[in-house]
């Protein structure tokens, strides 16, 4: 499967499509903005498979009071830039 990287702003003009390839399960899409990773489009069907892991995570996240969005490769993120 194909991974998507593509700025907010330029996402806004190609929403549709990248929906459209998302749902296809042809790619993953990260949303980057300032170059940073922010958000990921992913098929619903591979959400709901991950919703328990994603909750046990979010809720660690929670407990250690990490408030923070940063990823383990830092502020400008793992993907480079948009």
């Amino acid at each position: 499967m194909e991974l998507v990287r593509i700025g907010a702003n330029k996402l806004r003009t190609n929403l549709g499509g990248l929906i459209d390839q998302v749902h296809r399960s042809e790619c993953d899409v990260i949303v980057t903005r300032y170059i940073r990773p922010i958000v990921a489009i992913i098929p619903y069907q591979d959400y709901l498979a991950m919703k328990d892991a994603l909750d046990t995570v979010r809720r660690e996240r929670e407990q250690r009071g990490s408030g923070s969005d940063r990823g383990p490769a830092g502020p400008r993120g793992a993907f480079g830039q948009e």
